[in-house]
């Protein structure tokens, strides 16, 4: 039996990592398309809104749970609710991910968001999830964004 030269074993170790990463990606991106799917299917209000206002910028990095979030609902998606303002605030350590109240807590001024919500008065209480619209990725939000495959 041939020994590998070392370039050859770092060739096969690159190849090696280069289909690793390409698997954990497409794993990840079919987690993020089934949570779509699953928040659709169990959201009662679907709508997309915009940001006016945030205090991120003036809550100190260890205060995360002081960040409030004010969204204006811009369209409605599924469901029908007021497009009265509504504010938003962190419900777990690490809100941007899954479950937690999603992208917009760390959102900028002017930003869109899809909106993922149970019946009821807005709010932190209500919302399920909250997404930018340029990260969505299942058929269904796209297709209601008017977004091409």
């Amino acid at each position: 039996m041939e020994s590998e030269s070392d370039a050859e074993y770092a060739a096969r170790a690159e190849e090696f990592r280069r289909d690793q990463v390409a698997e954990e990606q497409a794993q990840y991106f079919e987690f993020r398309i089934n949570r779509e799917d699953r928040l659709w299917a169990t959201s009662e209000r679907v709508f997309i809104a915009r940001m006016v206002n945030t205090n991120k910028d003036k809550v100190r990095a260890r205060g995360s749970f002081k960040i409030t979030v004010t969204l204006q609902p811009t369209q409605w998606l599924k469901g029908e609710g007021p497009n009265t303002r509504f504010k938003l605030k962190p419900i777990d350590y690490n809100s941007c991910n899954y479950p937690g109240n999603g992208a917009a807590i760390r959102g900028d001024i002017g930003e869109l968001f899809l909106i993922f919500a149970d019946p009821g008065r807005l709010g932190t209480r209500r919302v399920k999830y909250t997404l930018r619209l340029e990260d969505v990725v299942s058929d269904q939000s796209k297709s209601a964004l008017g977004k091409p495959d």
